[in-house]
């Protein structure tokens, strides 16, 4: 073994534990080079990667959103954060305001970051109190 392929084995580890973070990760490097390239004047990349920092960050809540709404017929949070971005990404390229798809990049961004540290956290309680799976607190 290596000395470099230690770090890339944790890496692959923790990636593999937990998929929120990563994906969480991955939207923050697309939301940054998305705004780096509006910045340079290369809309034309920009409008390339947002698009698919929106997907890859807002692909859970938005599988959860539409998973609520269809089942138990209610609106929930995570629905609402995807329409509000989507809102946001609309409304930049019809006013050609192209600073507001990256307000609906960052808030997307935001609940993937909260997802990952809500999966985390779950995974850690899980692990360390078992005895809490089996309680059911009422709240989902």
């Amino acid at each position: 073994m290596t000395p470099n392929s230690l770090p890339i084995s944790r890496l692959w580890r923790v990636a593999a534990e937990h998929p929120d973070a990563l994906t969480a990760a991955l939207c923050g490097i697309l939301v940054i080079l998305g705004s780096l390239a509006l910045q340079f004047g290369w809309l034309g990349v920009a409008v390339l990667i947002l698009p698919a920092a929106y997907v890859i960050g807002g692909y859970s809540s938005t599988r959860e959103g539409l998973t609520t709404l269809f089942q138990e017929r209610e609106l929930d949070v995570d629905l609402l954060m995807i329409v509000a971005a989507l809102g946001a990404a609309g409304l930049g390229l019809w006013r050609q305001e192209y600073h507001l798809i990256v307000d609906g990049a960052v808030l997307i961004l935001i609940f993937a970051i909260s997802g990952a540290l809500e999966g985390y956290a779950m995974q850690r309680t899980e692990t360390q109190h078992p005895q809490f799976d089996e309680l059911d607190c009422g709240y989902s």
